[in-house]
């Protein structure tokens, strides 16, 4: 084969190259005339109509998936927790009234949720603390004034709260009487001495 020249054809440069090789120009059981194309191509219309109804219907679910689970948590909506102080002692506060009545409901979820608006309202009333609204329970927990005590019970019921609100798990009645008795401890080691 000669040495290529500047002035030489780029598909004629190819076509020696190959034939240097015998190299296979045609696939196999088609003839130079057929020709042969990928078969998923853009020019075909229905696999683009088939890519945007999966899209399409993959986007509804996730839609559906995400309205379902919010029925399963229930539609409470956030309010400032009401101070201990607020309310004579002894006197129930509305966390509790609410945490009894989606308890008797069955709905457990929502109950642990109350119970630790109660914890938080009941920190900020007997620690003296002032808590902003904005503060997730986790940054809560690491308040350096917080006793060793009350932060250990308020863990607990930070834990069965995510665990049912956020991690998906069902709560049940077990759940709730176990953030019950963590509530009692936390106001247990809130009360002076």
């Amino acid at each position: 084969m000669p040495p290529p020249t500047h002035e030489a054809d780029p598909n004629q440069l190819a076509s020696q190259a190959l034939d240097a090789l015998r190299a296979q120009r045609e696939m196999p059981g088609l003839s130079a005339t057929q020709g042969w194309s990928f078969p998923f191509t853009f020019q075909h219309g229905w696999i683009i109509n088939a890519l945007v109804l999966a899209l399409v219907l993959a986007c509804l679910a996730l839609i559906a998936t995400a309205v379902l689970r919010a029925r399963a948590r229930g539609t409470s909506t956030w309010q400032q927790p009401v101070a201990i102080a607020e309310n004579p002692a002894g006197a129930a506060s509305p966390h509790l009234d609410r945490a009894e009545k989606f308890a008797r409901e069955g709905r457990f979820a929502e109950a642990l949720h109350e119970l630790l608006l109660q914890a938080l309202a009941d920190i900020r009333a007997l620690h003296g603390t002032t808590l902003a609204p904005s503060l997730t329970s986790r940054e809560i927990l690491r308040e350096p004034s917080l006793a060793d005590t009350t932060r250990a019970a308020l863990s607990l019921l930070i834990g069965r709260v995510e665990w049912t609100w956020f991690g998906l798990r069902a709560a049940e009645s077990a759940d709730y009487q176990a953030g019950r008795a963590d509530l009692d401890q936390l106001r247990q080691a809130l009360r002076p001495a």
